[in-house]
């Protein structure tokens, strides 16, 4: 098939006497085809087609009803276990609880990637949620 070799980097010096061991580090993976695979494969190559992700199909009321289902058995959520009840991608799931924040059902603790998600002020849902 061929075969691989390391590249290696160095930080710009003015004096080679600057040169160190500690100066160098991995650059970039260079691939060398074999002249045999070259042939077998006759310069065409397919590439192998991978599949975008998708979220869930599910309604508004149906995640608030999975979420609400959760929360009772567990006194707060994330994002990973919203994502992973609802099917949701991590986007998609970051904008559903930030607009159940906004609109009152669900109050935040924490930053970042420590943020979890409690439940709010107003329990009810309504028709035009999510």
């Amino acid at each position: 098939m061929g075969y691989f070799s390391a590249g290696l980097k160095g930080r710009p010096v003015m004096d080679p006497k600057e040169i160190h061991a500690q100066t160098i580090f991995f650059g970039k993976v260079h691939f060398r085809v074999s002249p045999d695979f070259r042939k077998r494969c006759a310069g065409f190559v397919e590439r192998a087609k991978y599949g975008f992700r998708k979220s869930a199909e599910l309604g508004g009321a149906e995640r608030y009803r999975r979420l609400l289902v959760f929360l009772e058995t567990h006194p707060f959520i994330t994002r990973k276990d919203y994502s992973s009840i609802t099917g949701l991608l991590k986007n998609k799931a970051l904008n559903d609880l930030n607009l159940l924040v906004e609109k009152g059902y669900l109050s935040t603790i924490g930053r970042g990637s420590h943020k979890v998600y409690v439940r709010g002020e107003s329990q009810e849902i309504k028709s035009e949620n999510a």
